[in-house]
């Protein structure tokens, strides 16, 4: 399911509606692709513990830069629902 939404570039379809405007566009995009990899046929191809966790860590800056930035300048991007 989520691998076709993916391929369908419909993953706006499947993200909460409260998250609008709350999660940074660069921020999805990572989730997003980490969930991807995560859901490889192949063991081999998926990544392990450790780099997930990277991952969610860097797209939590991600996250927290664009916050703080929204808040500096009073302003909400409104967020990207399709990666690309």
């Amino acid at each position: 399911w989520f691998k076709t939404n993916i391929e369908m570039r419909t993953i706006d379809q499947i993200i909460a509606p409260y998250l609008t405007n709350k999660i940074a566009p660069e921020c999805l995009k990572k989730y997003v692709k980490i969930a991807e990899n995560c859901v490889c046929d192949e063991g081999i191809e998926r990544p392990s513990m450790d780099d997930v966790l990277g991952n969610l860590r860097y797209a939590l800056q991600l996250q927290e830069t664009w916050r703080n930035c929204n808040e500096q300048f009073g302003t909400v991007k409104s967020p990207e629902a399709v990666p690309r």
